[in-house]
């Protein structure tokens, strides 16, 4: 008698690696009550982070991209780090704004910035670099960097994940290119091409605010990680879910 024939089951999916969520900072004036102990302080960051990590795995330290913590400052966060806690650190504006990546001023600003973030040991995670709007593509820049980068030693970050808002980047396949040869991810984030965003706010040069309809993420991967950045307004919750094109 035969027997049916059971064809064999479908492989399983290939597994999917490690999802980390975090906030743009920890220290939030807002969030005492919401989210903090009622009457926490921000001046208080090291005890709010131990709270913080409760919830959440990474965090974007955002206040470095406007001023360097000292030495002792970047020590006191290590300490109060549990095991696979992890920094996003935003590289400083001296490099990003002002010094457009490549130029010597950006270049110093950036070894020391790695010498500090590396004080950090192993939960500095990601360096995010946040470009200015007005900055176009332009490979031998993003050369630059890199061998600036490859110049700190034991300083280096493991990974980079750059934030490109000016469109000439994103179609750029030299650009993409360099990227993926150096295990680079380009940030994605919806609609923040052209704006400064928040939300579903992008605020103009002169101080205005047009609102405006997120779009989907780009389908857009340069390296073995990736990296979304998803804001909203303060106060209030994120914008409807995202998903991919």
């Amino acid at each position: 008698m035969n027997q049916p024939y059971d064809s064999p089951p479908p492989p399983p999916p290939p597994p999917l690696g490690r999802l980390r969520i975090g906030t743009a900072g920890w220290a939030t004036a807002h969030w005492a009550g919401p989210f903090y102990p009622p009457g926490a302080s921000r001046a208080n960051g090291e005890a709010l982070l131990s709270h913080y990590q409760e919830s959440f795995d990474t965090v974007e330290a955002n206040g470095v991209h406007y001023g360097t913590p000292t030495a002792d400052v970047v020590r006191a966060w290590r300490s109060r780090c549990g095991t696979g806690f992890e920094f996003c650190w935003k590289a400083h504006k001296g490099i990003t704004h002002q010094g457009r990546l490549d130029r010597e001023e950006a270049l110093s600003t950036l070894s020391a910035m790695l010498e500090r973030a590396s004080l950090l040991g192993v939960h500095l995670g990601v360096l995010l670099v946040q470009c200015p709007r007005t900055l176009q593509a332009d490979v031998t820049m993003l050369e630059a960097f890199a061998a600036a980068i490859d110049a700190a030693g034991d300083a280096a970050p493991r990974r980079v994940a750059l934030e490109f808002r000016h469109a000439s980047w994103h179609d750029d396949e030299a650009v993409l290119a360099f990227l993926r040869a150096r295990d680079w991810a380009l940030v994605l984030h919806p609609n923040s091409v052209g704006r400064a965003t928040t939300g579903n706010q992008a605020a103009g040069r002169d101080g205005s605010s047009a609102k405006y309809a997120l779009e989907p993420l780009r389908d857009l991967v340069t390296a073995s990680f990736v990296y979304v950045r998803l804001q909203c307004v303060a106060r209030t919750l994120p914008h409807p879910l995202y998903r991919w094109p």
